[in-house]
């Protein structure tokens, strides 16, 4: 077993002293070294007897407290620092936070040699050292052996070899190879770690997983109680393995998105849908589809992580990069709640349709909620959120503005209570079938005072709404106002 705080401290010719944090004296030194550095962090790996001359340590009190509550979350096992030396003094609110963290804080002779305490530690980890390159090279092992034919099998046995259990899960805490569990619920919260904070964690360490620049995911590795655990080293390697599994995924679903967008091109184009249904996968064919328009600034990155996304919950769809990303999937996919995580992203989103119907309907609904989430600076607009009238109306905002300016533009030009006044008059008399009467009782006017305000209407749009056509540009110049 590791030495502990306290042995090091009953060692009387290492002259240590403690003298805060006294509850943590039973914590484990793996190792112990000097560091000088102000924030000694992005360097540890957890267990570390750290050691310094003071000359890290701020002197301001409110920093000495920060510089200690780091240490203590990088899970550093102990502070030792040279008396008489370099060191400020040490307040008592870093005194008092010691205690509450029950860090322990050593007090070294000044003709004790660091490299005595360093040594003693060393020399009581030898075998801890000797069993994590044996479990290092039995990972290798693992890997050269090439017995497992999936991804869930090779790390049951990376398990039982590193002494640790695993957890594998994307950035958006999805699985990110199939079979290997994702981060269990209480620590999901790990997935927002900056990449460059410490490994250490609460009964473990979480290490990225990167492809290509980029981080993939994240590994968790948790001690068992039944193993003697690698350390950290270990899990960096199965780490490596989990990119290179990875890697090989996304080389397989690439393929898979070009086979995919290559149909989706064909139904855009306006192929007819029964010549390519037999090349779609069942589910798409029987289940309730969307269409998503998508609009990014970084098309290629953002199209990527949405496919590899839906590829990992075991979401089929078809994507295609056009003018914007083009988005075929099952209507209940969890796509709005993937694209709110995405920076500056606009997208339209069509009702639902099942293949076999209008396509080009889709489409242009999706183009409609495409523009009106432009328009709005929302994330994403719902083609169902307006009036199906709408579907038939150019999809082009400056067109439809131009449709209200024509059929409604005298009529808003009026004084603003007295435009109100009418277009709330004609919008209730059409949506009560042209019942004047039944109109008037709904606007609590008498039914002379609502043909006086239909009179105007009609001077002031130059529309006779006795003509089944000019009612209908009406009523979708008023829709499109609304909106």
């Amino acid at each position: 077993m590791p030495i502990t705080i306290q042995e090091v401290v009953d060692l009387s010719h290492l002259g240590c002293e403690l003298v805060a944090g006294r509850q943590g004296a039973a914590r484990q030194a793996t190792w112990a070294h000097v560091c000088e550095l102000e924030d000694p962090v992005p360097w540890l790996e957890g267990g570390e007897l750290l050691m310094t001359t003071g000359m890290a340590i701020p002197r301001d009190p409110r920093r000495q407290r920060e510089y200690l509550s780091r240490l203590c979350s990088a899970g550093a096992a102990a502070l030792a620092i040279s008396k008489d030396l370099r060191a400020p003094r040490l307040s008592a609110e870093f005194m008092q936070e010691a205690d509450r963290l029950a860090f322990p804080i050593l007090l070294v002779s000044i003709e004790v040699p660091f490299l005595a305490i360093a040594r003693i530690v060393i020399m009581a980890n030898q075998d801890a050292a000797h069993r994590e390159l044996v479990r290092q090279l039995s990972v290798f092992d693992v890997l050269r052996s090439g017995n497992d034919s999936d991804p869930a099998s090779l790390f049951r046995r990376l398990e039982d070899v590193s002494g640790y259990t695993l957890y594998l899960s994307s950035q958006t805490g999805s699985s990110l190879l199939p079979g290997v569990p994702t981060f269990p619920d209480e620590r999901k919260e790990l997935l927002a770690r900056p990449s460059e904070a410490p490994a250490y964690v609460p009964g473990g360490y979480v290490v990225s997983v990167p492809i290509a620049g980029r981080i993939a995911g994240s590994l968790l590795g948790l001690w068992r109680s039944d193993a003697q655990p690698g350390g950290l080293a270990t899990l960096q390697h199965i780490a490596t393995i989990a990119a290179l599994q990875r890697a090989t995924l996304e080389r397989q679903r690439e393929t898979e998105r070009r086979e995919g967008g290559e149909l989706l091109a064909e139904l855009l184009s306006g192929q007819p849908a029964s010549e390519v249904m037999a090349r779609i996968t069942p589910h798409l064919k029987e289940e309730a589809l969307s269409l998503y328009l998508i609009r990014t600034t970084d098309t290629e990155s953002d199209s990527a992580l949405i496919h590899h996304h839906l590829a990992d919950i075991g979401c089929e769809h078809l994507m295609v990069i056009q003018q914007e990303i083009v988005l075929l999937v099952c209507a209940n996919a969890p796509v709005k709640d993937l694209l709110k995580a995405l920076p500056r992203v606009h997208a339209g989103q069509s009702r639902r349709f099942q293949l076999g119907g209008s396509f080009a309907l889709a489409e242009h609904q999706a183009r409609a909620a495409l523009n009106r989430a432009a328009e709005r600076d929302e994330t994403i607009v719902d083609a169902s959120s307006f009036a199906t009238e709408l579907d038939w109306l150019p999809s082009d905002p400056v067109l439809r503005r131009a449709l209200i300016e024509r059929v409604l533009g005298r009529l808003l030009a009026q004084q603003h209570n007295s435009a109100e006044r009418l277009l709330d008059t004609v919008r209730v008399w059409l949506q009560y079938g042209q019942r004047s009467g039944e109109a008037a009782r709904r606007l609590g006017v008498h039914p002379h005072t609502l043909a006086y305000r239909l009179r105007r209407v009609e001077a002031l749009t130059g529309l006779d709404l006795t003509s089944p056509a000019a009612v209908v540009e009406l009523w979708l110049a008023l829709e499109l106002n609304r909106d």
